[in-house]
């Protein structure tokens, strides 16, 4: 007969198979909770990334619209301070207009007068005379030239000094006039009772147009805007 296990022995062996068991559990579960931990690490690692990435992105169309903005803010804007008739003129209106009629305008508020074009600063009397016509900056106030004598040339009320130039050539009364490019005068609603220009040739004995009767000229036979 084969010598038995004596009961202490037994129980022994069952401790020793337990420790055994115990053992062996605690490293699957190690190792399952390892591989877990790095099947889980590359997750992190894309979200950090797609996250980096889409920031990337949202800078890029920041400055995109930011570049943007500033172009269109140039392009709505003038370098140059030139108003007519209560509005101002862009840098591209500009120098079309200099360009296209050889007139150089500097910066400052004037007011024209399409119908004859006459211009003045804003609050002051007729200065020169350019192209009629032209669209150029607002309508024509009526208190462009601040005045207050009560005689009205295309809506106008003129200037003292404008009515003083004007006596020059005949008396003066207070009335609403139109006037076009060629001189003509008449009374609103009216034709024309004289000519303007006529007038100032005969009362100067014959001399330049347009000189001296609300206006001023440079003599080079530029007109010039605000010089």
């Amino acid at each position: 007969m084969k010598p038995g296990l004596t009961p202490i022995g037994q129980t022994l062996l069952i401790i020793f198979f337990s420790i055994l068991l115990a053992c062996g559990g605690g490293g699957s579960d190690s190792g399952g909770s390892s591989k877990s931990s790095e099947s889980s690490a590359p997750s992190q690692t894309d979200g950090s990334a797609g996250s980096q990435s889409t920031t990337s992105v949202q800078q890029r169309q920041t400055a995109v619209n930011q570049s943007h903005s500033s172009i269109q803010a140039k392009q709505n804007t003038s370098s140059r301070s030139v108003i007519i008739n209560g509005k101002r003129l862009s840098d591209q209106e500009l120098e079309s207009f200099e360009r296209a009629f050889h007139v150089r305008i500097r910066d400052g508020n004037f007011w024209y007068d399409r119908m004859n074009g006459s211009w003045g600063r804003q609050g002051g009397p007729a200065e020169g005379f350019i192209a009629a016509g032209l669209n150029l900056g607002g309508p024509l106030r009526e208190d462009a030239s601040h005045g207050d004598t009560g005689v009205f040339i295309n809506g106008r009320q003129l200037h003292r000094i404008d009515v003083a130039r004007l006596m020059q050539i005949g008396p003066v009364y207070k009335s609403r006039c139109w006037m076009d490019a060629y001189g003509n005068i008449g009374l609103e609603g009216q034709p024309a009772f004289g000519n303007v220009w006529v007038a100032a040739a005969q009362a100067t004995g014959g001399g330049r147009k347009r000189e001296g009767i609300l206006s001023t000229y440079d003599k080079t036979g530029v007109a010039v805007i605000g010089y």
